[in-house]
């Protein structure tokens, strides 16, 4: 059964906790009742609205303490906006906040308004994984295999390439984005590792795999 919104439904004072929990309750019974699963809608406070945790519900805090699942829905942030170059205003973010009985989500699931306002997800760190991974492997090729991952990890090694991914956008982070980028491109066959060197430790450099 899906209630829309809550407010619709709930005839008290939402900032009274005794009301809450009285209201969780009776969805209790009518979900023991008829073997339901209930879900509502609520409002968030508009101080806290850009916040997913669970208490950004308006009203009282009994109705989230009573409830045994709870997902949020806010706008996507500027920072995210910037870090996948999207348009903010296209997408949100979903995320379960509470989750008694089942493992939470690992991390947010975006959704972007398609046709008539249809919320429809995407992957926007794949994406932006994908097309970092396609940069680099332009800025990489032709080197003929100078760098290894440990190489693009450090800065001295190669300045130049690690600017022109940090200028191309994407909130590029060194450190935790270089293996992250190496790895999905040698998973999706832009990038092969090749040891080169006859000694007793054959240095392993990243090489573009032509198309």
């Amino acid at each position: 059964m899906l209630i829309d919104p809550k407010s619709r439904f709930f005839a008290g004072d939402e900032n009274q906790q005794e009301l809450n929990h009285q209201w969780v309750a009776f969805l209790e019974a009518l979900a023991q009742e008829f073997a339901l699963t209930v879900l509502f809608s609520h409002h968030v406070s508009k101080s806290k609205a850009a916040d997913p945790h669970q208490h950004a519900a308006r009203g009282a805090s009994a109705l989230t303490d009573a409830t045994r699942w709870v997902a949020t829905l806010t706008p996507l942030s500027e920072a995210d906006a910037q870090k996948y170059a999207v348009e903010l205003w296209q997408f949100i973010a979903f995320q379960v906040a509470k989750s008694n009985y089942a493992p939470t989500l690992p991390a947010l699931v975006y959704l972007k308004r398609g046709p008539f306002g249809v919320l429809e997800q995407v992957h926007l760190e794949a994406e932006r994984l994908k097309s970092m991974a396609e940069y680099l492997a332009d800025l990489l090729a032709g080197d003929e295999g100078q760098y290894s991952r440990r190489d693009l990890k450090q800065y001295k090694t190669a300045k130049d390439i690690a600017q022109a991914m940090k200028d191309a956008c994407w909130r590029f982070n060194r450190k935790s984005d270089f293996p992250r980028v190496v790895d999905f491109s040698i998973e999706n066959g832009l990038f092969e590792l090749v040891s080169i060197g006859t000694g007793r430790r054959p240095k392993e450099v990243i090489r573009v795999v032509a198309t």
